[in-house]
């Protein structure tokens, strides 16, 4: 694999993989995953499908619509705000990184014994939600994660290896949509923050 492709994998990859394997028993289980074409998402989307999930994918735009598909996603949501789920069924499991408002409708749609994975507050650190929407699940989970701690489970060499061999099979694709200079780190920055672009920015770093 490429330099580029090799850049997306130790952060967004493992924190993908890692989120997902907390939950218990995907196998046929329902997952949502917000930000489903940004970096983490990308992979999320992906993995719980290779593990044997019903995915659905939360999307801010109608054209993004395709590349979820691509990533074998069942089902895509168009919402901003995490408005618009009450037509599907609950989730065994949510992966969000988008937090904020956002996170208060989702946390209506988690399932009895489910998981709320929250790795992201791109839409907002403070959460406001109906307590008794997860006393209702029974034992109900909601789970903040930090990779740096993941990591001390399993090391990253042995995820990443885990994740490159999926690429080598062919079962996990990366998307690196920008591959630039660090001179353009200011204006890569603001687009990502935009969500102008899927998938991940790799910038170089000129040595010579």
């Amino acid at each position: 694999m490429s330099d580029a492709d090799a850049a997306t994998l130790p952060v967004a990859g493992l924190t993908a993989l890692y989120a997902l394997e907390r939950c218990e028993r995907l196998l046929a289980s329902r997952v949502l995953i917000t930000g489903a074409t940004g970096g983490v998402g990308y992979f999320a989307c992906q993995l719980a499908r290779l593990m044997g999930a019903h995915v659905t994918a939360v999307l801010r735009r109608k054209d993004q619509e395709a590349l979820a598909k691509s990533l074998g996603v069942h089902v895509t949501v168009l919402s901003t705000d995490g408005s618009g789920l009450d037509a599907v069924p609950k989730f065994r499991a949510i992966i969000d990184g988008v937090g904020g408002p956002t996170l208060g409708h989702l946390l209506t749609r988690l399932d009895n014994d489910g998981r709320a994975i929250l790795y992201g507050v791109s839409a907002g650190q403070e959460t406001p939600f109906a307590i008794r929407d997860l006393m209702l699940t029974g034992d109900g989970r909601i789970e903040g994660f930090y990779l740096t701690r993941d990591i001390q489970i399993e090391k990253a060499s042995k995820g990443l290896a885990r994740l490159m061999t999926l690429i080598a099979e062919g079962q996990l694709k990366t998307l690196v949509s920008i591959d630039a200079d660090w001179g353009t780190v200011g204006v890569t920055a603001a687009k990502l923050m935009a969500r102008e672009f899927p998938g991940k920015a790799v910038l170089r770093l000129n040595t010579m």
